[in-house]
């Protein structure tokens, strides 16, 4: 099979929607031999971060030795970004072959009496599940694709469960209430399993209800374990200014860290590393568990440069080698390293632009505060595209707050909010507009406008930051003017 040809029947599977629930998965994994099992599963859901708890975690445990499959969605530029292999997309060919095999169990579930036609989410995972069983990677770090309960990737059998935060999102599909939302989300929960979880309010007193009903233990940020900023990391050029990374420091059950340094930015970035971190606690007290080699009764302390292991200090400790690398290195590498693109992500700085998929409410909130409290120039000029939902008109009036003009398109996506629909709400600003029917001319058209203390903040649909990121990364010729 060639790679257009895999692609284009990937692609086409978008015909069949979204479709919640778990009976094709049952089956085609069922046609496939079942490859997720016997992989060990983390499971992340949650309205946002879930895609930056991924990358630190991945980071970490690669940086530490281990062989770490990851699955995220969705991708911005290319479908092999969804499947990455010790932090590396999966290879054309690869996915080819292995889209080769998926075929056949695909064609043999249509000729089933009660034809089966899985969609393209549900064929995603189910090559990752591929792709991972023949690497037999150490970690699978899995993020869910929308809600939990009835998600395609919670088909699995996990050890460990993150819910970043529950906010307002597909409300169509997942229910209309902080409540509704929390209850699926936390459907990835497993009986006696261990969750660890930043939502707050009633979403955490469902996501204890469930918790408690499955027997699984439940860690929270802010009491189990917390982060905070020690100071963020600006540069400066030609009068403005801009956040390039942040010092953090963790505190948790077991660990203490000091100067965790990471390159991205944004207040939430505190909280996805305080995730990603308490995370790591568990996986050591498994390890450990597993090995049956020493009882955790105090925390392993780490204060660079002057770094302390207790109990495990002298060269004769019984901390498992993997579990020494990681301690000592892999995190701080791990945070250091991860990246997650289209994310609050300087990608030129003549003129300054930076790119940020916001395209939910607590998203546009959490952007807001960086743009407000982070970055010092004369005009914002907001580039925005939304895709269809119910809670857009609030992430536009957010976003437009603090902009002096807007330049409103449409990326090229059958989920895009329709131009005049996106018109509309960009009257109810109040502020200055202009309108692209196509994100490159969005784009030029900010770019032309831009003066050199201006900011240019491209927003709102992760599709629309998929479209305008390659004239950045040099893979589409752009031109100016």
């Amino acid at each position: 099979m060639k790679y257009e040809e895999a692609l284009n029947y990937i692609n086409n599977l978008e015909f069949f929607g979204i479709k919640l629930g778990l009976e094709n998965m049952v089956r085609l994994l069922d046609k496939l031999d079942n490859p997720q099992e016997g992989l060990q599963f983390i499971h992340i859901a949650g309205t946002n971060g879930k895609g930056s708890v991924a990358q630190y975690l991945s980071q970490i445990l690669f940086s530490s030795g281990y062989t770490v499959g990851t699955y995220t969605s969705p991708h911005l530029e290319r479908l092999e970004e969804r499947f990455t292999l010790n932090l590396i997309p999966i290879e054309p060919d690869t996915l080819c072959g292995l889209m080769e095999e998926l075929m056949h169990a695909l064609e043999d579930l249509k000729k089933e009496p009660d034809e089966c036609y899985p969609t393209y989410f549900e064929v995603t995972t189910a090559l990752a599940l591929m792709y991972f069983s023949k690497a037999k990677v150490d970690y699978v770090v899995w993020e869910t694709g929308l809600g939990g309960r009835l998600d395609a990737t919670n088909v699995v059998n996990s050890s460990i469960q993150i819910i970043t935060n529950i906010g307002l999102d597909h409300t169509k599909q997942l229910g209309k209430t902080i409540s509704e939302i929390a209850r699926e989300k936390a459907g990835i929960i497993k009986e006696g399993g261990v969750v660890l979880t930043a939502a707050e309010g009633e979403a955490l007193h469902q996501i204890k209800i469930i918790a408690e009903g499955k027997k699984a233990k439940l860690y929270q940020y802010g009491k189990d374990f917390k982060c905070r900023l020690n100071q963020i990391q600006y540069k400066m050029a030609d009068g403005l200014k801009w956040p390039v990374g942040q010092e953090i420091h963790y505190s948790g059950r077991l660990l203490d860290y000091s100067n965790l340094i990471t390159r991205m930015t944004g207040s939430h970035q505190i909280q996805n590393i305080g995730l990603a971190l308490a995370t790591v606690e568990v996986l050591i007290e498994q390890s450990l568990k597993a090995q049956n080699s020493v009882n955790l009764h105090q925390g392993i302390q780490m204060d660079k440069p002057d770094i302390n292991i207790n109990p495990f200090k002298n060269e004769n400790s019984c901390l498992v080698p993997d579990i020494h690398r990681l301690t000592t290195s892999g995190i701080h590498e791990g945070i250091k390293k991860a990246f997650w693109p289209g994310r609050m992500e300087i990608i030129s700085e003549s003129p300054l632009v930076l790119l940020d998929g916001a395209h939910n409410e607590s998203g546009a909130d959490t952007l807001h505060e960086s743009l407000k409290n982070d970055f010092s120039y004369n005009r914002l000029i907001l580039v925005l595209g939304l895709s269809e939902g119910e809670e857009r008109k609030k992430v536009i009036q957010i976003l437009a707050s603090l902009a002096d003009e807007i330049i409103i398109t449409s990326a090229n996506t059958t989920r895009a909010l329709p131009l005049d629909v996106l018109t509309d709400l960009a009257k109810e600003t109040g502020k200055p507009f202009q309108i692209a029917k196509k994100s490159l001319d969005a784009l030029k058209y900010a770019m032309d406008k831009a003066r050199p203390d201006d900011l240019i903040c491209v927003t709102g649909s992760l599709y629309l930051i998929g479209e305008i990121r390659p004239y950045f990364s040099h893979t589409i010729p752009f031109k100016k003017g």
